[in-house]
């Protein structure tokens, strides 16, 4: 799915939480009292009048993906996946208890922060790519 803006090149929603979600039942929704916008989609990605998502709130991929897009704003993914062409002025946040240590690959990414809540080892093999804080 490919988002468009008439102006500019950042989509900024505010303070507005963002889930891109692939088994959602309606392509679009909007719960105002939890200020949440749920797209349904397997992957969001920068468009050809945007390239930047800017939010206050989080950007939760709960059952979708970003790549080839910049996110001014913290992600949540409790499943570690790999990612490709994605900017994050913000902090990944994953959320994963895995045995195993979980082995994912930044491509040509830069990451201000990664971090994982849950109990797992996350090893980020980079790729052209750099994260500030993990």
């Amino acid at each position: 799915m490919d988002l468009y803006t008439k102006n500019g090149t950042i989509l900024d929603f505010g303070d507005k939480n963002i889930v891109v979600d692939n088994s959602s039942s309606t392509n679009f929704a909007y719960a105002s009292a939890s200020k949440t916008l749920t797209i349904k989609t397997p992957m969001l990605s920068a468009g050809n009048n945007f390239n930047t998502l800017k939010t206050t709130g989080n950007v939760n991929l709960t059952n979708g993906d970003i790549s080839f897009i910049a996110i001014n704003g913290n992600v949540i993914e409790n499943t570690p996946i790999s990612l490709s062409g994605v900017n994050v002025n913000g902090t990944i946040i994953y959320n994963t208890n895995s045995p195993d240590p979980t082995k994912i690959t930044y491509t040509n990414c830069n990451v201000l922060s990664a971090t994982n809540l849950g109990t797992a080892n996350v090893v980020i093999k980079k790729l052209n790519s750099t994260v500030t804080y993990a």
